[in-house]
């Protein structure tokens, strides 16, 4: 087994951290919230995070508004 040095699992192929990358301004919806709220998520090119209180339930994308609606369409 071999050992990992600490830190190199947070380095990219290019040499930056996950941090970088990260937004530290985050939106929430509550689970109880109309599914018509993620538009203005969306329209700001953002995943929504879902929460329950103050509890993290998921994240929604665009991607998987499109396949729930395609579904539930069937």
């Amino acid at each position: 087994m071999t050992s990992t040095p600490p830190g190199a699992m947070t380095v990219g192929p290019h040499g930056a951290r996950v941090a970088a990358a990260m937004t530290r301004e985050v939106h929430t919806l509550q689970v109880h919230e109309p599914m018509d709220r993620l538009k203005a998520v969306f329209d700001r090119d953002e995943v929504a995070v879902v929460v329950d209180g103050d509890q993290l339930v998921g994240l929604i994308t665009p991607v998987d508004l499109i396949n729930h609606l395609r579904r539930t369409a069937q």
